[in-house]
């Protein structure tokens, strides 16, 4: 079966990888939008401003 996880390592299969693509700065700059969305993702399920403007009805 073809799950959404095996669609991403897939397409990230796809991405040629340079030699320099792991050092700090490169990482640095691809965890830090992770963070952020992680943050951002997990305060939009969790505030309860949110669902108090986002109702149904």
């Amino acid at each position: 079966m073809f799950t959404s996880a095996h669609f991403f390592l897939w397409l990230a299969s796809l991405i040629p990888m340079r030699d320099d693509a792991l050092d700090p700065a490169s990482l640095k700059e691809l965890v830090r939008p992770v963070v952020v969305a992680l943050i951002c993702i997990t305060y939009i399920f969790v505030s309860k401003g949110v669902k108090a403007t986002f109702v149904n009805g």
